[in-house]
């Protein structure tokens, strides 16, 4: 039987009211896009570059860990953005990126 404890909540944040629903339902870590390079960016808000310090700082508040998505394909025209991003996500400390193409 596994132990429950090796378990990690993951919860989809879009707006800082489910960022705080997350927290208070007990997850372990978050995720979110910034901008448009997220597969959520067509269907939910979005979080802005500026956003980020201000995630990462509640996150850690309450213990959460923070995983930024960029999980879209990155075309030519894309690329600037993602390094803006990638930079920014750095700067910020978010715990890790969960990126689908190996140009990120």
């Amino acid at each position: 039987m596994r132990n429950i404890n090796n378990y990690e909540i993951m919860a989809p944040v879009g707006s800082y009211e489910s960022l705080m629903a997350a927290i208070q339902g007990g997850a372990n870590s978050i995720y979110f896009g910034i901008e448009g390079l997220n597969m959520r960016a067509k269907s939910a808000n979005n979080f802005t570059t500026e956003d980020l310090f201000k995630i990462v700082e509640i996150c850690n508040e309450h213990g959460l860990k923070s995983y930024l998505t960029v999980n879209t394909v990155i075309y030519d025209g894309d690329i600037e953005l993602m390094h803006t991003i990638i930079d920014a996500a750095k700067e910020a400390n978010v715990s890790a990126i969960i990126a689908s193409d190996v140009a990120v």
